[in-house]
């Protein structure tokens, strides 16, 4: 007989990793909601080793999986919608601070 997953069994899979995280970037959250996920990570944390910055990415992760198709979708409307605006990328020349200054 097989063996069917608990909700805390998925959970686990799903979430609690040990995954280190190289290269990262700063995103806020509300006090509210840091204190709820640092909540769920101290549980967590003992026997799966999951951080608060891993979990983070593993909810954020699964997330985008999820809606993975929609985000597609969304994204070449906004392509199409804003294909036909002017757009113009600054030159080295445009970023200059001096523009007396020679390259």
């Amino acid at each position: 007989m097989k063996h069917k997953k608990t909700a805390k069994e998925k959970y686990i899979e799903l979430f609690c990793r040990d995954k280190r995280i190289r290269k990262r970037e700063v995103a806020y959250i509300s006090r509210e909601v840091h204190e709820v996920l640092s909540n769920i990570a101290l549980i967590f944390k003992g026997e799966h080793y999951t951080t608060l910055s891993s979990l983070v990415d593993t909810i954020l992760i699964q997330h985008i999986k999820t809606h993975q198709k929609l985000f597609i979708d969304l994204q070449k409307e906004y392509k199409e919608a804003h294909s036909k605006l002017p757009i113009h990328f600054k030159t080295n020349t445009d970023l200059r601070e001096d523009p007396n200054e020679a390259d």
